[in-house]
């Protein structure tokens, strides 16, 4: 329960069969960055099945999940630009926003109302500066389903706020893709909403597809955009021919398959959630019951708000010994590490992945 192949796709014999044929017709790498001689037919197959399935003018891969994240925000953010990020954001958008150069301040995780305080801040200063909207590229910057917490944003409450104040919205995706929605398509299907109400998002192809790389979604600009200005696009070598094949066949399937597939997985996490709720005496959850990511918190231990380095220890310690007794008993599980670097640290957790194939007894 640690891999995040949510849906078993990695896996799946027919994905392995692509990528071998694959294989053996490109060869293993593409020997160049996509600009100069690394696009290969499967790179622009792979775009294309991208967009298409979520439904966009267009798509453009990157070789990294990570560089595609960061890549992104850097692309369209600037120096002398305003970013307001969710605190909670993983360790792949805060390398983004520090790309950037960008003017960063975070609002408390998922929490709306403090959103509202600094947007109403930046309309103060604007109107005290004599200072117009359009002067400064202005973004909020969210995970659909937060890698570090397993809650999910509140995409409607965003993008009444990102509207009203003239913002745009940029929504990684990551480990929502695949996840949420009737057919995997992410926050905007969960929350039935169009994916073009979204400026840019982003999602992983590591995860749910078993692929390599990253995607950006959206309109003809916001694509060929980075095909000038993705740092990971334009640099780095493009990902195997074969890789690619493997993802678009897992998205293949995830179209054909996809409104079979989800229900199933969301059952297994509301049993779960639903299991470890009238369980628990001493954890506490802090995911969402549709949440595939499952994090434990010691009980009394509240999400937000710091804690002094040694009580970090202390519940660090005692969580280890917990996934320790759970590898014993046969269950893998693992406790959320984070980089010194990293801006903010969440609570220590214990992290379980629920997965389609998990039986009811399991």
């Amino acid at each position: 329960m640690v891999s995040f192949d949510f849906l078993g796709l990695g896996q799946m014999q027919n994905v392995k069969n692509s990528a071998i044929k694959a294989l053996e017709k490109y060869g293993c790498g593409s020997c160049g960055p996509r600009g100069f001689y690394g696009t290969i037919d499967a790179h622009l197959n792979l775009e294309k099945d991208a967009a298409e399935f979520m439904g966009t003018e267009a798509a453009i891969v990157y070789s990294d999940s990570a560089a595609a994240t960061t890549s992104c925000i850097a692309a369209f953010s600037k120096k002398g630009d305003l970013i307001l990020a969710d605190m909670g954001v993983y360790e792949s958008v805060q390398s983004g926003l520090v790309l950037s150069r960008s003017t960063v301040r975070y609002f408390k995780h998922n929490d709306m109302n403090h959103l509202k305080e600094l947007l109403d801040e930046v309309e103060e200063e604007d109107r005290l500066t004599g200072r117009n909207t359009l002067d400064q590229r202005r973004f909020i910057i969210v995970e659909g389903l937060y890698r570090n917490f397993g809650d999910i944003c509140p995409l409607p409450k965003l993008i009444e706020l990102k509207e009203k104040y003239h913002f745009r919205l940029l929504v990684d995706e990551a480990h929502s893709f695949g996840v949420l929605g009737n057919k995997g398509k992410g926050v905007t299907e969960h929350y039935n909403f169009p994916v073009s109400s979204i400026d840019i998002l982003t999602f992983s192809l590591e995860n749910t597809l078993g692929g390599i790389g990253g995607v950006c979604v959206g309109t003809e600009d916001v694509v060929d955009h980075q095909r000038l200005s993705g740092a990971g696009y334009c640099f780095s070598a493009s990902a195997p021919p074969f890789t690619a094949v493997a993802a678009s066949e897992s998205i293949q399937y995830l179209k054909i398959h996809g409104s079979t597939l989800l229900p199933k997985l969301q059952e297994n996490c509301n049993l779960f959630y639903s299991e470890l709720k009238k369980s628990m005496k001493y954890l506490k959850i802090i995911s969402h019951p549709y949440s595939p990511i499952v994090h434990l918190i010691i009980n009394g231990a509240e999400e937000n708000g710091k804690i002094e380095y040694y009580e970090y220890l202390k519940q660090e310690r005692i969580l280890e010994k917990v996934s320790k007794i759970c590898l014993e008993d046969g269950i893998s599980t693992s406790v959320s590490r984070f980089l010194n670097i990293e801006h903010y640290h969440p609570k220590p957790s214990i992290r379980f992945i629920v997965k389609v194939h998990h039986t009811r007894d399991e």
